[in-house]
């Protein structure tokens, strides 16, 4: 037997029935509840309670195969809402939804009930729009980046449509120093990493704050949590600004002219973080405090959610995967924060606390434990309610090619000549002509570079240099890498490195030398036809020559670097 309330309404609420499948002759009394302040405040913001009834048996017990109610609607769910069926918990003062399936036509939301008590009918945002449609406006960078970054060299993906958009400009505090803002054009959130510390960050979710680094922020999370030590959480459509100094950029790029200075990821840990900021958020919690409580909640409860084991790095391949373990992930969630809920808020409260000493302690306590509340019962309804289908989907769309997702800092040429100019390597005596790095055009893996000998060897330093006998206008120089103490400006032969310099215009016929020529006439290999006369070079001779054959060395011509030739 089928019991009924109706209500007139200007929104979609039209009847609740209630049924007892498997059980016969039992009636139910279905009255409808005013709604209390304490029950809407329990929804997260992008909820929206629609009727709240009281159930209870008309005739007989409640049965042990359970009941059903059905909410009918006047019109259908709204496309981009979610409706579902939730169970009032007075004692906890929060909502538990419920398993809930919607008709094909949209116009009644039932839900399996296993006992009778208070119930609500709630409108959810799916997320749709927010993960699919969401774009936001470019960065504005009003001025040109500093004349040592190349702003003319393709170090971004530029697109309006792109996944995260991107500007470079002058820090207006620090004009020598290079500001980046990014802003992600996505409704997802995700994960950034620099490469080196910047000077400073900004997040507009931070309310010009100085933001924590994810690692900071979760203070108990376990290490699989932090995809990198420099990573920095980045809401929907939030942005980002960072400040680097020349010196840092120059010295990371000298080593690194392929690796991006900035990242965008997605990571498991960010996805859940953001899919529950997203609901949890409003003005009536700060922001920054709505996501330390979110982030605090995930790590605080990291071996629930993946006890299972779940690929934490996300990737396109793996998507298709998320999107099923996403409910279970929510479900572990909101059965550990139903015991940690007071936990997690008041650990949120004091970090926040600590953070914003003129903020009072009793305010913030209060706010924290909103939003804890809050997560419990989004984590609950990501659990129950169809609404995650779209997120693999907008998570892939910021996965998309990596480039798009990259900053890779280019200099400028006046910034790059200037680099090497003021960062040759310090060896005593050695002389301009020697700088760089000098390869074999017939072996070009066969190279000389007085910086790699000195990174080897720190203490190099040059103890000769003088006309080479047998090569007349070359000159010869002696590096001494092994030096023995006491041993004055001196090195032995087996503790050197001999390089001989050869000018523009100086040749050279092995055939002919002049040291070797009466002891060792005999050339093998010759690279006397190697030698351009046109450009510099040097050779890197053998500390000794043994045996009936004088062995020539490979000329090497300069490839990068250099302070002068002559």
């Amino acid at each position: 037997m089928q019991s009924a309330a109706t209500t007139p309404t200007s929104l979609a609420r039209a009847e609740v029935t209630v049924n007892f499948p498997g059980a016969s002759g039992l009636e139910a009394t279905v009255t409808n509840r005013p709604q209390t302040p304490d029950m809407q405040v329990a929804l997260p913001p992008q909820a929206s309670l629609d009727q709240v009834v009281d159930l209870d048996m008309k005739t007989g017990a409640f049965p042990a195969s359970g009941a059903q109610v059905t909410f009918a609607l006047n019109q259908p769910v709204p496309g981009d809402k979610v409706a579902f069926v939730a169970n009032w918990d007075p004692g906890s003062q929060s909502w538990v939804p419920l398993a809930s399936e919607t008709s094909p036509d949209g116009k009644s939301i039932s839900a399996k009930l296993a006992h009778f008590s208070t119930y609500g009918l709630a409108f959810w945002s799916n997320l749709t729009g927010k993960l699919l449609s969401v774009r936001t406006s470019r960065p504005d960078c009003p001025a040109p980046p500093p004349n040592w970054d190349d702003n003319s060299a393709p170090q971004f993906f530029d697109d309006i449509n792109g996944p995260v958009l991107w500007c470079a400009t002058t820090d207006p505090a620090h004009p020598d120093d290079l500001e980046i803002k990014l802003k992600l054009n996505r409704g997802a959130a995700a994960a950034i990493t620099t490469a080196i510390k910047p000077n400073w960050s900004h997040s507009d979710l931070w309310q010009g704050n100085t933001p924590e680094t994810w690692s900071t922020m979760v203070l108990s999370g376990p290490d699989a949590l932090v995809p990198d030590p420099g990573a920095y959480f980045i809401q929907p459509t939030g942005e980002y600004e960072f400040g680097f100094g020349k010196a840092d950029v120059l010295n990371f790029w000298h080593s690194n002219r392929t690796k991006p200075l900035i990242q965008v990821d997605a990571t498991v840990p960010y996805v859940l973080a953001g899919l529950i900021y997203t609901q949890i958020s409003d003005a009536s919690v700060v922001p920054a405090l709505s996501l330390i409580t979110t982030t605090m909640a995930i790590a605080q409860c990291s071996s629930e959610i993946y006890g299972a084991g779940v690929d934490l790095t996300l990737s396109s391949s793996s998507l298709k995967s998320l999107g099923a373990q996403l409910p279970g992930l929510m479900g572990a969630l909101a059965s550990c924060m139903s015991g940690q809920s007071d936990s997690v808020a008041q650990a949120a409260a004091n970090y926040w606390a600590t953070r914003n000493p003129a903020s009072t302690i009793t305010e913030v306590e209060k706010s924290a434990h909103l939003a804890a509340k809050r997560i419990l019962v989004a984590a609950r309804i990501y659990a129950a309610a169809q609404a995650l289908a779209p997120v693999a989907d907008a998570a892939t769309d910021l996965l998309l090619d990596p480039i798009a997702r990259q900053f890779i800092f280019q200099p400028s040429d006046q910034a790059l000549k200037d680099y090497v100019q003021n960062n040759r390597p310090t060896v005593p005596g050695l002389p301009v002509v020697l700088e760089g790095k000098w390869c074999s055009q017939l072996n070009p893996s066969n190279c000389f570079s007085v910086a790699d000998e000195k990174a080897k060897h720190p203490d190099l330093f040059v103890y000769y240099s003088g006309p080479a006998k047998d090569a007349p206008g070359a000159t010869d120089y002696a590096f001494c890498i092994g030096h023995t103490p006491g041993a004055g400006n001196t090195c032995s032969t087996a503790g050197s490195i001999f390089v001989r310099y050869f000018p523009v215009g100086v040749g050279w016929d092995c055939s002919k030398n002049h040291a070797y020529y009466d002891q060792i006439p005999i050339c093998d290999p010759d690279y006397s036809a190697a030698h351009d006369l046109s450009r510099p070079r040097i050779i890197h001779p053998p500390n000794h020559q043994q045996g009936s054959v004088y062995h020539d060395s490979e000329p090497m011509y300069l490839v990068s670097g250099g302070g002068g030739s002559n």
